[in-house]
């Protein structure tokens, strides 16, 4: 299952356990069933028909003590849902129930009450397709809508020929209706074998024999208990209606779907379990990857952006304000041409990549322990796991991000990476490299925890509006909610920026040296030399730069994911075998 597939089903659940009942969420339903590959639109469907009937049963239970026109809307909901997945039965279980709640509901009112003619069709819509139990109760809503609309009477005696003529074939499609119906009820027996297989399965679990997926297996292997009872009850009626002999009907129009006996493959046990997380199928190295590609092509990309900001950065003239974005780059380009615009991306792309790494691979581990079923969608989860994300990737980048700030620096001394790791070492000791490690977390640390938090709720929110996106057009989704979020992020920690950056280039090029690595210390400096506006200085660059890098590395690592995805997809799977 590609990973934007399941990110809209997690997006559709999300809507169900909201109970967002509209239109949008209809959008969504339709966005997932849109498949080219007809065997995971079969997989697809059957696992989102599981859910759809566990909701339905869910809510209609709970708003039994309702309004009838908000249990109308509910049930139309539904009706509409299980119309777009295929599920016959349950579609007309519910609009049945919707039918009635629209009799209750315009009792008076004649002009929206249901007619004669809608439950007949309805009625016969159910009988020719093997719904009995259904159809019965159908036919009998038709007489008495019919002799409501009519007010006569049953007997036949009072009605005109036409009508008498009605009421006949009605009565005559219900007895075939009720001929079909089985014997006995299906519901006792279904109800008899689940309590039995829960025993079962509870004393599997007790000698930790129960497989993977076992819910799944069990309700699959439920229904294909109740077709097997059903199908040898019907051959012992020696009913003449093939309909009949491939389902099987409750006394409450309930009818299980046809199973095959043989079973389910078993990629369609797991399937249902695919949907609790948005990029479940992924192994640590996959993500490790996805986020080293994105890491390099988002950096290099935006490199000549993260040069001018330093340069703004560690402006240290007190004779001379900070140059503008404009300034500094006109005095970049007259110095060192267009290469100093990328002096010092070698250092980058030896840190970037492992950093980048670490980071997401570790935000989507964090993720999924933070996050729970009740709340997939928790921004402080997903804070949370940015923060551990920041902890994990500035351990491995800090000292190559000092490399790479010492060299874009204008008149910078060193000569090389190699240079520059040399002489630091030589002269300020192994020390230098994480004078600003503390720094660098605590502004990261707020930066990822708004960055992810943002970006989150950004997507959702842009997927409830365009549900039925594309996969190039999620793409851009992902782009504009990740600008979003880089945007707002780099803003808000401008100021402990400013603060890393004069630790990071402390003593050279004229930059202030401090006597420790107190951010105290450094805060009061800058206000000391520049006022309170040198902690914003470089706050236009910075969100030149995080906005745009944002929507490149997520974009990147989105699309990447969805490559290696597609690439263990097309992997035969191990084969197993099951017993029973």
């Amino acid at each position: 299952m590609a990973a934007p597939m399941a990110e809209q089903i997690s997006l559709f659940r999300c809507q169900m356990q909201k109970r967002r009942f509209n239109d949008v969420s209809l959008r969504i339903l339709e966005s997932i069933l849109v498949v080219k590959d007809v065997r995971s639109l079969v997989e697809i469907r059957s696992a989102v028909q599981e859910l759809l009937r566990s909701e339905a049963t869910l809510v209609m239970k709970r708003t039994a003590s309702k309004r009838a026109d908000e249990k109308l809307c509910i049930a139309e909901f539904f009706v509409k849902a299980f119309a777009l997945v295929g599920d016959s039965e349950s579609c007309l279980a519910l609009k049945y129930e919707a039918l009635v709640l629209r009799d209750t509901k315009y009792h008076n009112d004649t002009s929206f009450r249901v007619s004669y003619q809608e439950w007949y069709t309805f009625a016969k819509d159910s009988l020719d397709s093997g719904y009995y139990s259904i159809a019965i109760k159908g036919f009998d809503n038709t007489i008495s809508s019919f002799i409501y609309e009519n007010n006569e009477t049953l007997i036949a005696d009072d009605l005109h020929l036409k009508d008498h003529h009605i009421i006949v074939e009605v009565k005559n499609l219900r007895d075939k209706a009720a001929s079909l119906v089985s014997s006995q009820s299906v519901q006792t027996l279904s109800s008899n074998y689940l309590k039995r297989k829960s025993i079962e399965d509870d004393n599997q679990r007790r000698s930790n024999l129960l497989p993977i997926n076992t819910k799944q297996l069990a309700g699959l292997e439920f229904r294909v208990g109740i077709n097997r009872r059903n199908a040898n009850k019907l051959q012992k009626s020696q009913q003449q209606c093939e309909k009949a002999k491939k389902c099987s009907t409750c006394r409450h129009g309930r009818r299980f779907a046809e199973v095959p006996p043989a079973g389910p493959p078993p990629q369609a046990a797991a399937t249902a379990a695919d949907l609790a997380t948005a990029h479940d199928g992924l192994a640590f190295w996959q993500f490790m990857a996805a986020g080293s590609v994105a890491g390099l092509v988002e950096h290099t990309a935006m490199f000549p952006v993260d040069t001018l900001k330093t340069r703004i950065q560690t402006h240290s003239l007190p004779c001379h304000p900070p140059p503008g974005l404009r300034h500094a780059l006109r005095s970049l380009l007259r110095v060192d041409g267009v290469l100093g615009l990328y002096r010092g991306i070698g250092a980058m792309g030896l840190g970037a990549g492992p950093a980048h790494a670490a980071y997401f691979s570790v935000y989507e581990i964090s993720k999924r322990l933070l996050l729970t079923e009740d709340h997939p969608n928790n921004p402080v989860a997903h804070a949370g796991a940015g923060v551990l994300a920041t902890v994990a990737s500035d351990a491995v980048f800090t000292p190559m991000d000092t490399v790479k700030q010492r060299l874009q620096m204008l008149g910078s001394p060193y000569k090389g990476v190699s240079d520059c790791v040399r002489r630091v070492l030589k002269e300020e000791g192994f020390r230098a490299f994480y004078a600003s490690y503390r720094t660098t977390v605590l502004m990261n640390a707020p930066f990822t925890a708004v960055h992810f938090a943002t970006y989150e709720a950004a997507k959702r929110g842009l997927m409830e509006v365009s549900p039925e996106s594309a996969d190039d057009e999620r793409l851009l989704l992902h782009a504009t909610a990740g600008a979003a979020a880089g945007a707002l992020a780099a803003i808000l920690t401008t100021p402990l920026d400013v603060v890393k950056t004069q630790l990071q280039c402390q003593g050279v090029c004229g930059c202030a040296k401090f006597s420790s690595s107190s951010i105290t210390e450094v805060i009061q400096a800058i206000i000391k030399r520049d006022g309170y506006g040198g902690l914003m200085r470089g706050w236009k660059p910075r969100m030149l730069f995080h906005a745009p890098a944002a929507a490149i590395c997520w974009s990147t690592y989105e699309a990447s994911k969805s490559f290696l995805k597609d690439l263990s997809d097309r992997k035969p799977p191990p084969t197993t075998n099951r017993s029973g």
